[in-house]
């Protein structure tokens, strides 16, 4: 089942994703939250007042030692939220994650390739995202999710990221991705369809016409 995810760290659209009753949790990271003009310790106060069931943080910092700061900072701010911690596909992040992975949930972010998948998956990463859009915008094709998915053979969870149209949003669902992350105006946009819009007038000038007794 494919977990969705909404990917914003403003909270009104925090709280209007979450009243749809099919979002997972939220995914950020330092550039959204630059957006909203908070601090990232009040942007994450503010979502997680809402009640996320998860809630994906990237950890900043170059050296392992710096992302282990950062980890324990915000967990020490957050101990009781569910919390996925975001690392690059570096090697001081993949061993902290080595490290603290039977401590915490970390996801690999901006993986491309196969063997960053096989790396993240050794060091005890529960997830890694993909980039769809930036990948078809380099490479003018579709991600290698299905020979991840092959090699992992279900181990890690492939969540696909960077969907910037409902056809590229198909595409990650009947490729088998395991999450999805997606603004709240493209989550608006899943239920959008000419020929519902259309029975669904019908069925409306049909329940008018049933005579009333």
């Amino acid at each position: 089942m494919v977990a969705l995810y909404v990917d914003t760290a403003m909270e009104q659209d925090v709280r209007s994703a979450l009243t749809f009753g099919v979002v997972a949790g939220v995914t950020t990271n330092p550039t959204l939250i630059k957006r909203t003009g908070h601090s990232e310790e009040e942007t994450l106060r503010r979502i997680t007042m809402l009640e996320p069931r998860q809630l994906f943080v990237q950890l900043t910092g170059r050296t392992e030692t710096e992302m282990a700061t950062n980890l324990n900072r915000i967990r020490h701010r957050f101990p009781d939220t569910a919390l996925v911690f975001k690392i690059t596909p570096t090697w001081p992040a993949i061993r902290l994650c080595s490290k603290w992975h039977d401590r915490e949930d970390f996801l690999v972010t901006a993986v491309n390739t196969v063997e960053q998948a096989y790396v993240a998956q050794e060091a005890g990463a529960k997830y890694i995202a993909v980039y769809l859009h930036r990948y078809r915008l380099r490479h003018g094709s579709w991600p290698p999710v299905e020979d991840i998915k092959s090699m992992t053979q279900s181990r890690i969870r492939v969540m696909i990221a960077s969907c910037h149209d409902i056809a590229e949003v198909r595409w990650s669902l009947v490729s088998a991705c395991d999450d999805m992350t997606l603004p709240l105006a493209t989550i608006q946009m899943l239920l959008a369809s000419k020929d519902s819009e259309d029975d669904i007038a019908r069925f409306d000038r049909d329940t008018s016409r049933v005579p009333r007794h």
